[in-house]
């Protein structure tokens, strides 16, 4: 089931040239999941928040950052992290 989820939700996430970066946010205003450069017994650790304020912040953290989804509803950027967070 959770691999079902996941794929729903990677259908249901935006493309990043559908939207505009307007000073630290976009226009309409998204939510990124991202891949961090924390790579632990072969697994990596996933962040999300605020598209593109999270991602300045993450690359200052870590060397790694990737985006993985772009979503306009929080709570779908929420469940993708959670799921790719379980699945190591």
């Amino acid at each position: 089931m959770p691999y079902a989820r996941k794929k729903e939700l990677l259908d249901l996430s935006t493309d990043i040239s559908e939207v505009v970066i307007a000073g630290p946010l976009t226009n309409p205003r998204t939510y990124g999941v991202y891949r961090v450069g924390l790579q632990t017994q072969g697994s990596y650790q996933f962040r999300f928040g605020n598209h593109p304020i999270r991602e300045w912040e993450l690359r200052r953290e870590f060397d790694n950052v990737s985006l993985v989804a772009l979503f306009k509803a929080r709570t779908l950027a929420k469940e993708l992290k959670s799921i790719l967070n379980r699945e190591g």
